[in-house]
Formats: structure tokens, C-alpha cells, sequence
């Protein structure tokens, strides 16, 4: 093979064991590596049925890689570590934790994880939302985006409205 020099937004993104590649807003997990130092990365959605994958000359795409296949789904939509422009606000529910209201929307104390951060899930889940973020010391982790808009005002028993 020889491989393509081409000027494509690339990024290395942690990963637990190895990083994450992302090229033009689609995401690759390392797969495979082969004998001659190649590395071969894998679309995300492979379990969906997705069959494009990526062939870097080594884990840094930046000495070159060759995109095979296309995709069969839209990009996804990646909300990575927003800086702390706005301030989270915790409220307390009366309950064993309290509210989280970050940039307005109003979120529910689920679990923390073992890498210490904090799960967050939307209160409006009941209505479908699956919005959710990870937050630690120094930032905030968004995943999914709303399908409402923020609450305007909370009710007397403590319920957020719409």
C-alpha cells in the first residue's frame, strides 16, 4: 500500500487500553496490528454493521493512513469535555443527593465511577431524554444531546417545569 497524505482533521482520543481514533468526526477502535509495525483501526459502529476502517503506519495517524470503505450511518455526535464556562449548581432535593443544574438543564446524581468521575443523568428522562454527562475536578464530560428545552421553574413540591 501507499499511503495517503491528505490534510483530514484527525484526533487521539484516550481510551482504556488503546487510544481512539477520530478522522472527519467519524470514531475508530485500534484493532489490529500487524507484523510490519501497521496499525488497523476499526469504525465504532462495527457492531452496527458498519465495515469502514482506517490502516495507519503506526498509532500516530500523522505518518500516514488509508481510509478503507464508507460509512453507512450519520457521524456521531460527539459533545467531548466542555470547558467550565458556565458554573454547575447543586440544589438539594431533600433527598439523599442533591440536583445538578449545569448550562440550565437540571440533572440527577446516578452513580461514580471507578475513575472517580461522576454520573449525571438528565431529570427528563421520563420524557425520553437520554442526555447525560460525566463530571470530575476539572471538567465536564457531555454525551447526548437534549430533546427539550431547559426547565423554566420548579413547582412547590420541588418538580422541574417545562
Amino acid at each position: 500500500y501507499s499511503y495517503i497524505y491528505l490534510f483530514i482533521d484527525y484526533e487521539l482520543l484516550p481510551g482504556r487500553i488503546h487510544p481512539r481514533l477520530m478522522i472527519s468526526g467519524y470514531s475508530y477502535k485500534w484493532f489490529q496490528l500487524y507484523i510490519n509495525g501497521e496499525i488497523r483501526w476499526r469504525c465504532s459502529s462495527w457492531h452496527r454493521g458498519c465495515r469502514a476502517s482506517v490502516r495507519t503506519k503506526t498509532e500516530d495517524p500523522g505518518e500516514g493512513f488509508i481510509l478503507f470503505g464508507y460509512h453507512e450511518h450519520d457521524r456521531p455526535n460527539y459533545n467531548r469535555f466542555k470547558p467550565l464556562l458556565t458554573e454547575i449548581t447543586y440544589l438539594p432535593t431533600g433527598k439523599k443527593y442533591p440536583v445538578m443544574v449545569f448550562q440550565d438543564h437540571v440533572y440527577k446524581r446516578i452513580k461514580i465511577n471507578r475513575s472517580g468521575k461522576t454520573f449525571w443523568r438528565c431529570v427528563m428522562i421520563h420524557k425520553g431524554c437520554i442526555a447525560y454527562c460525566l463530571v470530575d475536578d476539572k471538567q465536564v464530560e457531555m454525551r447526548n444531546n437534549h430533546n427539550h428545552q431547559p426547565p423554566n421553574s420548579r413547582t412547590k413540591t420541588g418538580r422541574w417545569v417545562t
